[in-house]
């Protein structure tokens, strides 16, 4: 009850601050909730932030204070872009829809290597990259791939800023999943409780921007940032 008074207080908030109409409204009010139960400052920082417009990590990953802070592109104008892609939105945000969008187009040779599809009923199907050539898989042809290539990623189907990933790693006899070190039938069993995921190639950023952040490949969205202060 808590929980849905403070959204509605958060929403009539951003529709009288911001004029936000949109369901990126109801996007946002979620995010600014989210810093309250992850609070690593006070509740009248966080709000002194919300006000200007940014959410609590943004503000300090981009070290923002009251005098920089106009200078950068905030999580309202941000939000309020949205649908950037308008109707088109959902094809791009589906990861196995653009992967098959851009299949035999230029622009394939920019997508990572796609293997396997956990579905939402648990079922592993083989997708085009991968070097197993049947119909139904198991986990045991994910574990055996991911000794094969040394690390995979997992992302779900539809999503977004990293939530939900894994980076699974085997090394010296070892599986890995974020860090975590696990025996084979543990690793398996996380990976067979996961749904609506996929099993690719794991990126890395390129040598130049590796410098910068060497854990994602999307730092360069905080170089602009950055360089634009």
């Amino acid at each position: 009850m808590i929980k849905k008074i403070a959204k509605k207080a958060y929403i009539l908030f951003l529709k009288a601050r911001w004029g936000m109409r949109g369901p990126e409204v109801f996007m946002l009010a979620d995010s600014y909730l989210k810093d309250y139960r992850d609070r690593k400052v006070s509740f009248g920082k966080i709000f002194g932030i919300h006000r200007r417009g940014f959410t609590v990590p943004d503000w300090r990953y981009l070290g923002l204070n009251k005098q920089n802070c106009a200078g950068y592109l905030s999580n309202v104008q941000y939000y309020g872009m949205h649908p950037l892609n308008g109707r088109y939105s959902a094809w791009i945000d589906d990861k196995l829809t653009l992967k098959y969008l851009c299949a035999g187009t230029e622009l394939d040779q920019y997508m990572p290597e796609y293997y396997f599809h956990i579905s939402a009923g648990g079922d592993i199907l083989c997708l085009p990259d991968c070097p197993v050539k049947k119909e139904a898989a198991a986990v045991e042809d994910i574990a055996a791939l991911l000794r094969q290539k040394g690390e995979l990623a997992l992302k779900k189907v539809a999503g977004s800023i990293g939530e939900g990933f894994y980076r699974a790693e085997y090394s010296g006899g070892n599986y890995l999943l974020n860090g975590r070190m696990l025996k084979e039938d543990s690793f398996c069993s996380e990976i067979a409780s996961l749904r609506e995921y996929l099993v690719t190639e794991f990126l890395k950023p390129h040598r130049e921007l590796a410098g910068y952040c060497s854990d994602t490949v999307n730092c360069i969205r905080y170089l602009l940032g950055v360089r634009g202060g």
